[in-house]
């Protein structure tokens, strides 16, 4: 028997790696050693210390979480979004100069429609908290629609995200384990400080629940969808 659907969750993060060829080193000095930074000419701006994560929680420079639930004659949207610290120090001593969070005032879902398919935009934009980093990243925008159909079991996002940073989307079936939308990292070779502004990469992806086990999946017509023997 199908697993029954009380909710759907889609959450994306907009974040700085680990490792960018080209753009960060390891802090040697200051109580963020061993940490991984964004190296400008004088000053460090902390990475989010990570690789791609399905972590709901993972630290993130934006982070944007809606749930559907279905639990009531209409489905019900709740939402939430934060920006981590953004810390930027000296290169030289390691010392902490600025240490802020970004707002979250212009970051909003909106459901537009529940029938047929539930229909969900978003359009979210923060500015770096630290003015004086900007040189790292400056601000940072997803926006797009997100389609999710109970009936059928599938969710679907045609979204636009900026070049930097990277980006991670998720899905999951109630608060289950959340499955891969889409990933994405800046350009290869892309200079922080060059980035194009504004959302300009198109990003479309769709996840289905074919066994009823209440965990997403690619769909069969997805040429990433793996092919069994």
């Amino acid at each position: 028997m199908a697993v029954s659907i009380q909710s759907v969750t889609f959450w994306i993060n907009a974040f700085l790696p680990w490792s960018l060829p080209g753009a960060t080193t390891v802090l040697q000095v200051g109580s963020y050693r061993g940490h991984s930074a964004i190296a400008g000419p004088k000053k460090y701006c902390l990475t989010d210390q990570r690789g791609f994560s399905n972590v709901i929680t993972a630290e993130s420079r934006m982070h944007s979480a809606v749930t559907i639930n279905f639990g009531d004659s209409t489905p019900v949207l709740t939402q939430q979004h934060k920006c981590d610290y953004t810390t930027e120090g000296d290169r030289k001593t390691g010392g902490v100069t600025a240490r802020k969070k970004a707002s979250t005032a212009q970051m909003q879902f909106r459901l537009v429609a529940t029938e047929p398919i539930v229909t969900v935009q978003m359009h979210c934009l923060t500015s770096n908290p630290c003015t004086s980093a900007s040189w790292a990243f400056g601000d940072i925008e997803y926006k797009g629609t997100i389609f999710i159909d109970p009936t059928t079991r599938r969710i679907a996002v045609e979204l636009m995200t900026g070049t930097f940073p990277a980006f991670e989307g998720y899905a999951a079936i109630n608060n289950g384990i959340g499955s891969i939308l889409f990933r994405t990292m800046p350009p290869t070779g892309i200079k922080t400080m060059y980035r194009v502004p504004g959302a300009t990469r198109p990003i479309r992806s769709q996840l289905e629940d074919r066994d009823g086990d209440g965990i997403f999946e690619l769909p069969t017509t997805d040429p990433r969808a793996e092919t069994s023997s």
